[in-house]
C-alpha cells in the first residue's frame, strides 16, 4: 500500500499519476479481469488505499520512477548547457 507520505510526494512530482500509470499498465500489458484498461477511478482507490492491487501500485510507482528520472536528466542538461567555460 502507498502511505500517506508516499502519495504527497507521487502528486507533487507527478500530477497527472493516473494517465501516467494507465500509460505503464498499457505498455505492460497489464488488463482488468475483464480484460479492459483499468479505470481512472479504479486507479485512484489504489492509491488511496481504499483498494489493494499490487499491479496498479507498481504501475504507479514506475511512473513516479520515471518523472524523476525525467527531471534529473533535464537538470543534468541545464547544468551542461550553463557550466562555465
Amino acid at each position: 500500500m502507498i502511505s500517506k507520505r508516499q502519495r504527497k510526494r507521487i502528486k507533487k512530482i507527478l500530477p497527472n499519476y493516473v494517465q501516467k500509470t494507465k500509460e505503464v499498465l498499457k505498455n505492460n500489458g497489464i488488463v482488468n479481469k475483464q480484460g479492459n484498461p483499468y479505470s481512472d477511478v479504479y486507479i485512484q482507490y489504489v492509491f488511496a488505499g481504499t483498494r489493494h492491487n499490487f499491479e496498479i501500485e507498481m504501475a504507479i510507482l514506475e511512473a513516479y520512477k520515471t518523472k524523476l528520472q525525467e527531471l534529473e536528466d533535464l537538470e543534468a542538461e541545464k547544468e551542461k548547457l550553463f557550466q562555465k567555460k
